[in-house]
């Protein structure tokens, strides 16, 4: 459960600090598109939690988010 709240917290300080900036530019093209990516991201370290996986969406995805799961790794070593 506390990787959980931690993982949805992250997601949401990215998500202001990603969309807030958007928002007040107008640029609604690129805030689609953000939403979609941290939406995917989202909902794939939900999926990678619980050890469930899709291999098509995984594979095109690890692209994007490679980088986080290092992340996610050692906040996960921090919360043991």
């Amino acid at each position: 459960m506390l990787k959980l709240i931690i993982l949805t917290v992250i997601f949401i300080i990215i998500s202001v600090i990603v969309f807030l900036p958007l928002f007040k530019e107008k640029k609604w093209k690129e805030l689609i598109i953000s939403f979609i990516f941290i939406s995917i991201s989202y909902v794939m370290y939900l999926l990678w939690m619980f050890d469930l996986t899709i291999e098509p969406l995984s594979k095109v995805v690890s692209i994007f988010h490679s980088p986080m799961i290092s992340l996610w790794n050692k906040l996960n070593i921090l919360c043991k």
